[in-house]
């Protein structure tokens, strides 16, 4: 079931990357790591929060997670990244659908948190990437036209 988590290492940015489509995860991997990103690859929240907890000293500047429902693990990586005291810089980029964002926890809307809406595609995430990478607020990319909390 859950695979062991794919490193690439480089000198960009971390990035954690939760999504349990295989193809879709070594997709996003693929581009990410050519924009020059450290991707770390995991095909679950559960793994995600086992990631989170020995990153200590490495944690991700950005967390992309699919959310999937029914996910056991999906609310404790959610409580972690908003309350969690090593966290509070890391921004969030959910892939879902607007159907889901109804079920999103309240306390997430304080959160840097970026949506896009399945389908997307890999250049919107990759833009979305290198805006956040340079300093964009949910707050200006909204204002910009892209789809934010």
């Amino acid at each position: 079931m859950p695979e062991n988590p794919t490193t690439t290492p480089s000198a960009g940015k971390r990035i954690l990357l939760i999504e349990p489509s295989p193809s879709v995860r070594g997709v996003l991997e693929f581009a990410l790591r050519a924009q020059g990103q450290h991707v770390i690859s995991v095909p679950d929240a559960g793994e995600g929060l086992r990631q989170l907890s020995t990153l200590r000293t490495d944690i991700p500047d950005l967390v992309i997670l699919a959310p999937q429902r029914g996910s056991l693990h999906e609310r404790d990586l959610l409580n972690t990244l908003a309350y969690g005291r090593l966290y509070r810089h890391v921004a969030l980029i959910l892939l879902t659908t607007p159907e889901y964002r109804l079920h999103l926890p309240s306390y997430l809307a304080a959160r840097a948190i970026y949506r896009l809406d399945k389908p997307f595609t890999v250049p919107q995430i990759t833009q979305l990437v290198a805006a956040i990478h340079a300093g964009a607020t949910p707050e200006r990319r909204e204002r910009d036209g892209s789809r934010a909390f």
